[in-house]
């Protein structure tokens, strides 16, 4: 076997003892910071489960791919209380990260290894480890972005990149609904340009029976209400405050520009900014040496990663919008770093920042590797309550009862759903 073609194997070995050490860092966090978008999910699978239908039956405001993930995991694992219910889906989070990882080195090689070490390290403050389509889509977008950036690079793509984007792009629709834009676009890099062969051709096909399929499954009106007017309904200038110059278009494209000027130093900007220096180091080079068909997609597809900007440096609950823009835009960095520059200085010397960065990421004293923390007081007093309603409306239900929910938005659109109790 051929050293290049040994890499990549030698490479997922050392990802297994890297996982193992992940599930000790993570396993014991769990339930930290209680519920969030994840126990939505949770109540999609649990409902499904039951024989309900998504949108007609039951409200469901987001994309339908992590209900029916979560109704699998439900279905397999059989969870028997609240903590074993939040412990499959994140050891699932985790096993999707795994795989995912070792289809993106075979693929792009030691950029993909480095990234699954920087962003598995890190996304703990972006809520990576928790049941988000957000952490799950950010492992087939960073695939779609590095075809990209072979196309756009002159490296060849294989048949089944082709075939392997339609099921991606079909899955980031149907996961999360602010990254449709991003999804198609990338898709349409990837297919645009001669030969239109048959490799494409199979490749839309797919896509297109996925997402008829997808789409009609449900009662299309309800879903269309449920998870178009509904969301266009919530959003509001207060949600999208930046307190950042400029537009949020601006912002949007210039995002890493902004990083070394806004957003107080925490310990995940730190690493943030590592990286920033080196994609704005290489991005300069591409526009010096005028690589622009390289350097417009990349900055358009990151743009698109971001319509929902949050100030750099921002972490936890204000930050988890910005989850899938730091997977892409640290994978892309990545494969710039790589991209012409192995035998060149600033090579030698962009890969020692990493490097620093990193160490002094995962040193500091502010990690939350090191915090000490009680796995059963977190859960009590994060899930705790939930628990006491819990029992309350179990004790006080009849079969055939409904709970009526309502929740006041900072809208003149408020919404009110009846759930059957099961």
């Amino acid at each position: 076997m051929k050293k290049g073609k040994f890499l990549p194997y030698l490479l997922i070995l050392l990802l297994i003892p890297f996982y193992y050490i992940l599930y000790k860092l993570y396993i014991p966090r769990i339930s930290a910071f209680g519920c969030f978008d994840d126990c939505n999910n949770f109540m999609g699978g649990y409902f499904l489960l039951h024989g309900k239908k998504l949108f007609s039956e039951i409200f469901f405001n987001h994309q339908p791919m992590a209900a029916y993930l979560s109704y699998l995991i439900q279905a397999i694992t059989s969870p028997v209380n609240i903590f074993e219910l939040i412990l499959r889906h994140r050891q699932f989070i985790m096993l999707f990260g795994f795989l995912f990882n070792i289809l993106l080195i075979f693929r792009f090689g030691l950029p993909a290894f480095l990234f699954a070490l920087i962003f598995e390290t890190s996304k703990f403050y972006l809520f990576g480890d928790r049941f988000l389509s957000e952490g799950m889509i950010v492992y087939p977008l960073a695939y779609l972005s590095g075809l990209v950036f072979y196309k756009f690079t002159n490296r060849k793509l294989l048949t089944i990149d082709y075939l392997l984007s339609s099921i991606f792009a079909w899955f980031i629709i149907f996961s999360r609904e602010p990254y449709v834009p991003l999804a198609l676009f990338a898709y349409v890099f990837l297919l645009a340009g001669k030969p239109f062969d048959n490799s494409k051709k199979i490749s839309i096909s797919i896509f297109l029976f996925l997402s008829i399929v997808s789409t009609f499954y449900h009662d299309a009106w309800e879903y269309f209400f449920n998870v178009a007017v509904v969301n266009y309904a919530a959003v509001l200038p207060a949600d999208i405050k930046t307190d950042m110059f400029g537009p949020r278009l601006l912002q949007s494209f210039f995002y890493p520009l902004y990083i070394l000027f806004y957003g107080k130093m925490t310990i995940f900007k730190q690493i943030l900014v590592g990286i920033d220096i080196i994609f704005l180091t290489f991005i300069s080079i591409l526009f010096f040496e005028k690589k622009l068909k390289i350097a417009f997609p990349i900055l358009f597809l990151l743009a698109l990663a971001n319509i929902r900007v949050v100030i750099p440096g921002s972490i936890f609950f204000e930050a988890f919008h910005m989850l899938v823009w730091f997977g892409m835009f640290t994978f892309i960095t990545l494969l710039l770093l790589f991209y012409n520059s192995l035998n060149h200085p600033v090579f030698i010397f962009l890969s020692v920042v990493v490097l620093l960065f990193l160490t002094s990421f995962l040193t500091s004293k502010s990690y939350f590797a090191y915090e000490k923390v009680d796995g059963h007081v977190e859960h009590i007093t994060n899930y705790g309550p939930i628990l006491q309603m819990g029992s309350v409306i179990n004790a006080l239900a009849s079969p055939g009862d409904t709970l009526f929910l309502g929740r006041q938005k900072r809208s003149p659109h408020t919404n009110t759903h009846g759930l059957p109790l099961l």
